[in-house]
Order: structure tokens, then C-alpha cells, then sequence
């Protein structure tokens, strides 16, 4: 209604001094007369324009909000990265439902200060909003053209994000994984507020309120290589099946040093924090292939729905930092490194990719030792890895080893991987012994190869509810299992598998 009330003002003074003029032009007016007309209509444009501009235009409540003109406020300008933007909006955003008190204009304005956007008078415009991915499935709507009028503890102020390039919410990385000094400097965080020191309180408030919103707090995210032209790192949200405690086997007291090792400080670390120690960690998990690493750390980590976990996927220049980066970003985290010896082997074996373990061990060293971040490291060959990460004090707080399974551990996997098989035929016991020195992996394989074998059996013909009977397996399906993954496999199998009996 006010849009089209303006218009109509608008076009109804256009009009008629349109008619005055022409009406003059056409009558016996004099040349003075018609000049005044002219004049009186330049006058009377720019009165009804002042006049929309103190009732409509947006300078005339930031002047009340602020109490003073927005030209006599002081303005702070922070520079924000691509990733820190969307947090500083969803932030803003957050706390503007509180107190929701928020105008809409062009955003993208190109000018070093919103300051002067504002004291034009700049009409407000219609909300533009922008999604947002927030986890795999989820997405959600922030406002991207908003100048937010907030206050924070009794002091008002005016905030808002602008962006010289536009919208656009993506990484911008040079090859070196950094992202790039454009996308660090043409977008901003710009504050007013009467007073310079009240601009910085605000400013720290909003950044910490953005850590607090960021899109990937409490989430499960992949660091990787991106395909995108122009971007060397992409970040995804990951979904984790959930792996219960019962699927993880391993003596009792393994676990438990994993678990008070890696994430019992986590919450603990007050106490650790008041008794003067550090709260940053770095476990490594070695053992065999196939002992039961990775589920391990699928279970640790599924156990913390209030834990950022950060998993690197690939090797790559740049992604290291950049797990890292977001670990520090999002506290308490999580940083999973599976296989790291691919990263940190020893210099002396090979002189290829050294940039990518000085990275590695910059970053651990870079961590503080107030850090609410846990890494999780996990390696079939320890005896390869570099020794500035694996000898030196300090970087690495505990070596676990998880090793094969013992004999109760093997009756505890048999169990589980027949659980829904008929299995009255055969003597578990008797298999525990004749596996000794496989590893999950292997007994894993095992008996998913007995079922194929048993199928292929000539079966009963059943009907009715018969015919939901569970598969049944016999020895002999286990021992021709046995026999393949051995026989046709070798010694590339067994190493594969994790089975180290001769």
C-alpha cells in the first residue's frame, strides 16, 4: 500500500507540472513565468522527495535506533572468509529473533561502507533470502540483503554483511589450499554503534555468536580434493551409521584406554583445564589390517552428537590444513586421519610429498594446548612412519595397539557374524582354533563365503512359514570357504585380511 501511495504521489506531481508547463507553453505566459514553473517543479520534486526519505527511507530509523545520523556513528569493518560468512548471517539471524527488529536493502553495493549506503537513505527492499546446507539432508533459509538493528547489552547498534562479488556462499582456494585474498577481503562483517570500543565488544560478540551458529558445528564433515574448478578443497557433510558398542570387539581393557584416552578429556576438560594440563590429544591406533581400527573410531565418534568430527578424505596439499583450520573453528572436535603413514612415512624412504607431512606436523604442533580438539590417528605399518611425528614427545599422547583377536574375542566375532545363521551343525569352538591369527576382517569374510557355499547346496524344499527358515551352514561350507579365501588368495589375501597364521 505505502509503495503505490508513493507512486501515485509520484506520478500525480510529474503530471501536473506537466500541465502547468505545457499549459503555459500554450497560453500567452511569459518566458519568465514558464522558468519559474520549471523551478517551482524542480522544488517541489525534491521536498516530496526529502518527505518519502524522512517518513520511508531507512536513514530515518537507523537515526532513531542509534540516536545520532548514521555519518556522526562510528563504523568497524571485519573482513570475513566464504565460510565465515554464512555463520556470521545465521548468527545475526539467530539473534534477531530475540529482539527482531531488521530492514532489507541492496546489499551489493560495491562501496567500501554501508555507512554511506545508509545516510543516502536507501529505500528498503524486498527480503532476499539464500539456502543454506546445514547437514546431509537439511538445508535452511538466511536472510542475505538484511541490515539487522540489534542491541547488545544495552547498547545499540547496526550490523551488516556485505560482499563486493555477490552471494555466492562457496569456497574460493588458491592451489596451495588457501583461500584466496579476495575472498578474504571483499566481504565484510560492517558494524555502527556510537562509540569505536562499543563497535569492537560487538564485534567479539558476533564472532563468538557465529561460532555458536556455524553450519558445521556438532556435524560429521569430509575434507577432501574439489573438483570445482578453481577450489583445491571441498567440505561435505557425511552421514555415519551408527556402530554399537556390541559390534566392536576387543579386550575390555583396550577399549578402555581408547576411550579415556580419546574422549573421556573431552568431558573432562574443565577439570584438566583447572588442574593447569592441556586438553588437546593425539592418539594413534596401529595394529594388523582388518583388527577392527576404523570401526572403532566409527563407534567413538558416533557416541558424540555434540562433537564436530572432521575425516580426511585424500591426501592432498592444503586439506590438512584445512581440517585443522575447522576443528580449531568449531570446538570440541574431532579430527579422524585414517592411514597415516600414507602421509607422515619416513623421510628417509621416500623424498615425495614432504610438504604434506611438514603440514601435518604443523598443524599438530599449531594446535594449543588449551584446544578442545581430539586426533585420531589409525596405521597398519608404524614401523614406516616418520619419526619427527611418531618419536617426538608432545605431538602424539598415546600409541594404542589393537591387535588380532584372541580366542574369546574370535568366539565373541563368530557369534556376531552368525547371529542370524543356522549354525546348529557346526562347533564354533573348533573354528576359534583353526583361526587363530585372523582378524575380524578375515572371519568377517569367512563366513559371508560359507553362506555362498551353502546356497549353492541343493536345499529342501520348503513352504509356508518353513520357508523363512535362516540359512544353515555346515563345516563343510566353512572349511571350502576356508580353503578359497586361502588357496586362490595367498599370501596378498592373508595380508589383505589380516589373517597372520601360517
Amino acid at each position: 500500500m505505502t509503495l503505490w501511495f508513493r507512486r501515485a504521489v509520484w506520478f500525480t506531481a510529474i503530471g501536473g507540472w506537466l500541465i502547468v508547463i505545457v499549459a503555459g507553453l500554450l497560453t500567452t505566459a511569459t518566458p519568465g513565468e514558464i522558468i519559474a514553473f520549471c523551478i517551482l517543479a524542480v522544488m517541489t520534486f525534491i521536498a516530496i522527495f526529502w518527505a518519502f526519505a524522512f517518513k520511508w527511507g531507512i536513514r530515518r530509523k537507523i537515526r532513531r535506533h542509534l540516536a545520532i545520523s548514521p555519518k556522526d556513528a562510528s563504523l568497524l569493518q571485519h573482513p570475513l572468509t566464504p565460510r565465515s560468512r554464512i555463520d556470521v548471517i545465521r548468527g545475526l539471524y539467530a539473534y534477531s529473533k530475540r529482539q527482531p527488529r531488521f530492514e532489507c536493502i541492496d546489499l551489493n553495493i560495491g562501496a567500501a561502507s554501508v555507512q554511506v549506503y545508509l545516510e543516502s537513505s536507501a529505500e528498503p527492499q524486498k527480503l532476499q533470502w539464500e539456502s543454506c546446507q546445514t547437514d546431509v539432508k537439511s538445508w535452511e533459509e538466511i536472510p542475505i540483503n538484511a541490515v539487522f538493528l540489534l542491541s547488545h547489552d544495552d547498547v545499540p547498534f547496526v550490523a551488516a554483511v556485505t560482499n563486493e562479488n555477490g552471494y555466492s556462499s562457496g569456497y574460493d582456494f588458491d592451489d596451495s589450499g588457501d583461500e584466496t585474498h579476495s575472498s578474504r577481503t571483499n566481504i565484510h562483517l560492517q558494524i555502527l554503534a556510537v562509540a569505536q570500543d562499543q563497535c569492537h565488544r560487538i564485534r567479539d560478540f558476533l564472532l563468538e555468536l557465529a561460532v555458536q551458529n556455524s553450519v558445521y558445528r556438532r556435524r560429521k564433515i569430509i575434507v577432501r580434493a574439489s573438483e570445482k574448478r578453481g577450489q583445491s578443497v571441498a567440505i561435505e557433510f557425511a552421514s555415519l551409521t551408527q556402530v554399537p558398542r556390541e559390534r566392536v570387539i576387543l579386550p575390555e581393557q583396550i577399549f578402555e584406554i581408547v576411550h579415556r584416552a580419546a574422549m573421556k578429556q573431552l568431558d573432562l576438560e574443565d577439570v584438566l583445564r583447572r588442574a593447569g594440563h592441556r586438553t588437546r590429544t593425539a592418539v594413534l591406533l596401529h595394529g594388523p589390517p582388518g583388527t577392527g581400527k576404523t570401526l572403532l573410531l566409527k563407534h567413538l565418534v558416533g557416541t558424540r552428537d555434540d562433537t564436530t568430527t572432521i575425516m580426511l578424505h585424500g591426501f592432498r596439499r592444503g586439506l590438512v590444513r584445512e581440517a585443522f583450520r575447522l576443528a580449531r573453528y568449531c570446538q570440541p572436535s574431532i579430527v579422524l586421519i585414517e592411514d597415516v603413514d600414507l602421509i607422515a612415512v619416513r623421510r628417509q624412504r621416500s623424498t615425495r610429498g614432504t610438504s604434506l607431512l611438514h603440514e601435518l606436523l604443523d598443524e599438530l604442533d599449531g594446535l594449543a594446548p588449551e584446544s578442545r580438539t581430539v586426533v585420531l590417528m589409525t596405521t597398519n605399518r608404524p614401523d614406516v612412519l616418520e619419526p619427527a611425528l611418531a618419536s617426538r614427545p608432545g605431538r602424539i599422547s598415546q600409541a594404542i595397539e589393537i591387535p588380532l583377536p584372541d580366542a574369546e574375542c574370535r568366539l565373541r566375532t563368530l557369534r556376531l557374524f552368525t547371529a542370524n545363521l543356522d549354525v546348529t551343525g557346526v562347533e564354533l569352538s573348533d573354528w576359534v582354533s583353526r583361526t587363530e591369527g585372523a582378524s575380524p576382517a578375515f572371519l568377517e569374510e569367512l563366513i559371508r563365503r560359507a553362506i555362498l557355499f551353502a546356497v549353492d547346496r541343493p536345499q529342501p524344499e520348503l513352504s509356508g512359514f518353513a520357508a523363512t527358515a535362516r540359512t544353515s551352514i555346515t563345516d563343510e561350507d566353512l572349511s571350502s570357504a576356508m580353503n578359497e579365501i586361502l588357496t586362490s588368495g595367498g599370501r596378498l589375501t592373508r595380508r589383505l585380511l589380516g589373517y597372520q597364521a601360517e
